[in-house]
């Protein structure tokens, strides 16, 4: 009966991280036929969602007659939420883990901008936001602003998995190794599940989830996903608006189009550079975790332009 229930419940799970080409091998995954994957992300495992007693609603996404050899899920938060080790190894401890890191100041450049459009922190520029975060000035009012830099505090998180689960369960994949040889990084992925590692998914070719880079872009988007959704307390999750008026159904019609056919050709995309000083602090930020991860990963991430 136990091994049934096992059977029932995920058996690998990609953590993240968030900004860093978890969506990509997502997608990636989802479209082997000997693998089955929801295509949205799944909370189950974080707090305040998480909750024993309603275990069935995550075996409840394995559809009964699939024929694929294993299931899994995927949530970018997972990895960096300290409550999900122990939540996920209480339910699932031979699962797979999955987690995709990059360059953690890119990682957080990218970061920035998707919670500025969707709300969780103001759009002001980038050296004028972090500047704010690292001295505490959203800390009452945006507390969602330290998950920036706290989600690159790699080894930190990877420490917390590995004292529950062995190592051989944990798989840490480069972002700079899926973007240059995506192929061989999703065949050694297929063989590690025990499935055809042959497979060519079409998504390898794509690029989920594209950052946003335009200020006037980002105020006027930011408008826009606040008259559509609410915010929990901490303002790190959003939730659509249950019931949306007519009113809201038409500013949100209105900001789209004038977003795609007014401010898109206007404000053209191109990605901020950093300030050699706010890179500096930000080196200097995750300089030991880096040190760390390197010695845990015996890569030379220097070489890759990382910290």
């Amino acid at each position: 009966m136990l091994d049934k229930a096992l059977a029932m419940l995920p058996d690998f799970i990609i953590l993240g991280a968030q900004k860093a080409g978890s969506t990509f091998l997502h997608y990636c995954l989802e479209e082997h036929p000997d693998l089955y994957m929801p295509h949205h992300e799944v909370h189950f495992f974080e707090d305040p969602i998480y909750d024993p007693a309603r275990l069935s609603e995550l075996t409840d996404l394995r559809p009964p007659h699939t024929t694929a050899a294993h299931w899994g899920i995927k949530r970018a938060d997972y990895f960096s939420r300290p409550e999900c080790p122990r939540h996920i190894f209480t339910h699932c401890p031979n699962v797979q883990l999955f987690v995709v890191l990059r360059n953690p100041i890119q990682r957080l450049v990218s970061a920035y901008y998707h919670f500025m459009y969707y709300g969780f922190i103001p759009v002001r520029s980038i050296e004028t936001g972090i500047d704010n975060i690292l001295a505490g000035r959203y800390a009452r009012r945006y507390p969602a602003g330290h998950y920036l830099i706290d989600f690159g505090m790699y080894f930190q998180h990877l420490s917390r998995y590995l004292e529950l689960f062995p190592a051989q369960q944990l798989h840490v994949i480069l972002f700079d190794d899926l973007r240059e040889k995506p192929q061989m990084v999703l065949s050694n992925v297929f063989r590690q599940l025990g499935v055809a590692e042959n497979f060519s998914p079409q998504a390898m070719n794509s690029r989920p989830q594209a950052a946003l880079y335009s200020l006037p872009r980002l105020l006027f988007r930011s408008l826009r996903h606040r008259l559509v959704y609410e915010y929990d307390a901490e303002r790190s999750r959003s939730y659509p608006r249950k019931p949306l008026s007519s009113t809201r159904q038409a500013a949100n019609r209105l900001i789209l189009v004038a977003d795609r056919r007014l401010l898109r050709p206007l404000f053209p995309k191109q990605k901020p550079a950093l300030s050699p000083e706010l890179k500096a602090r930000l080196e200097a930020i995750y300089a030991d975790e880096m040190c760390r991860l390197e010695d845990f990963l015996q890569r030379d991430l220097k070489a890759l332009g990382w910290p």
